[in-house]
């Protein structure tokens, strides 16, 4: 008889196969035979997240930057599993596999012997990898996802051979800073769905090769300095751009926002820090009505006119106007039209107030708010959030004016429809937890 819990295989499941679960020889004395397709879907991804050798891939890069030894057992337990362990064998962080010291000819034969299948590839902060690596990569026809950001000896040299790559569709080059306009010229032949050039040296005459790339559905651009308004007239050919970040591109302004109102299928749009836009950009967003997220922190040039253009985007969730200074209250108010808010960042607006706080009310979905360094609100707004019966995370830090009063009112609320909260104050942090048993 086997031990408790140690059960011999009756059946098994091969390569997600139409049969029967595999079935446990043992049969309970209820008749019920419990079968390993039951296991918690979670268990193999707590295993492979221990075995690996960095922190967890991104969602689209699952898997084990080290596969654990039993993956081939793992194809015989169920569906999930042998999905995991696929992606566990051909998604990789490659650090412990490459020889040392990374040579071209020891990569190049290191991955063509081991490696040909490979779907996806983090080289994230590798410092040992530049041109010579990166150009050795061209030998593994079907990868798909490459992420080299911050590798910083890869230059625009690089990118010419990873034009032989036709499978690619997901491409990060964050922090490359030694890539430029020559570089992404290289990329534009390529079936790219994500791209990511976020502190690249980019400019204007750059990004035309950008205009190729009809398929991206994600577009990086943050921190590219030399980007202005004409330059993103070569985005405008990208109809199907649903992520698009120019968040730290300095130089754009209303009518860089003009040249992209044919963006009709963005759904998330970052803005932070173009400080060049103003209510008459803002009106122009009016048009994505599809926009769930839009971050505009930082737009100094923003008053209450830009946060009234704002009210057509009914389907927002979430809105970041950070460092705003002109936005009032009366700019709040205008903000109660948005029902689809579940996250709205306000810190950093001095001229907001109690009377902005009590407009809030009816975001009943609302779960982030973010109100720190807004120095006028008092207890008596913050006390008006409590009917925000959904709220999940409150921050008041460096609110001069808030005081017990207001943690005592959010303390109540939050006990009498069993929920948690957290509350940030003061300085630092409390966790305010409550629950009715």
């Amino acid at each position: 008889m086997p031990s408790p819990g140690c059960f011999p295989f009756k059946g098994i499941l091969l390569n997600g196969g139409s049969t029967e679960g595999a079935r446990l020889a043992s049969v309970q004395d209820d008749g019920y035979a419990p079968s390993w397709a039951d296991l918690p879907a979670d268990l193999l991804d707590r295993i492979l997240r221990i075995d690996a050798d960095t922190a967890p891939l991104p969602t689209h890069l699952r898997g084990s930057g080290r596969p654990p030894s039993s993956l081939q057992a793992a194809h015989l337990v169920n569906r999930h599993w042998c999905a995991r362990a696929n992606d566990a064998a051909l998604y990789r962080r490659p650090s412990i596999h490459i020889p040392s010291p990374l040579t071209l000819p020891s990569l190049e034969a290191h991955i063509a012997r081991r490696f040909v299948n490979l779907h996806g590839l983090q080289l994230h902060r590798r410092e040992a990898i530049g041109d010579r690596a990166l150009a050795a990569l061209s030998c593994l026809p079907l990868l798909r996802h490459l992420d080299a950001s911050h590798c910083a000896r890869v230059t625009d040299a690089a990118l010419g051979r990873l034009a032989r790559l036709t499978r690619l569709s997901e491409l990060v080059l964050e922090g490359c800073r030694r890539v430029g306009d020559p570089g992404v010229a290289h990329l534009a032949e390529l079936p790219l769905r994500s791209l990511s050039l976020a502190r690249c040296r980019i400019t204007d005459r750059g990004l035309g090769a950008i205009s190729s790339l009809t398929e991206l559905a994600r577009l990086d651009l943050q921190g590219c300095a030399g980007i202005g308004d004409q330059g993103l007239g070569a985005v405008a050919p990208l109809t199907g751009l649903t992520h698009l970040s120019l968040r730290g591109c300095h130089r754009v302004g209303d009518e860089g926002v003009r040249r992209l109102s044919c963006l009709a299928s963005l759904t998330h749009l970052n803005l932070r820090g173009c400080c060049r836009i103003t209510a008459t950009g803002v009106a122009r967003l009016a048009q994505w009505t599809n926009l769930t997220s839009l971050d505009m922190g930082g737009c100094s040039s923003l008053r209450d006119d830009a946060v009234a253009a704002l009210q057509p985007l009914t389907r927002l969730a979430a809105l970041q106007l950070v460092s705003c200074h002109g936005v009032t209250d009366a700019g709040v108010e205008m903000l109660a039209s948005l029902s689809s808010l579940t996250r709205l960042e306000l810190e950093a607006c001095p001229r907001i107030g109690d009377a902005g706080l009590m407009a809030l009310a009816p975001l009943l979905e609302l779960r982030h708010l973010n109100l720190r360094m807004c120095p006028r609100i008092t207890d008596a707004g913050v006390v008006a959030l409590t009917g925000l019966t959904n709220l999940t995370r409150l921050d008041l830090r460096q609110c001069r004016g808030v005081g017990r009063r207001a943690v005592a009112a959010v303390e109540a609320d939050a006990g009498g429809h069993r929920r948690r909260v957290e509350v940030l104050v003061g300085r630092g942090r409390a966790r305010l937890s409550w629950m009715r048993s």
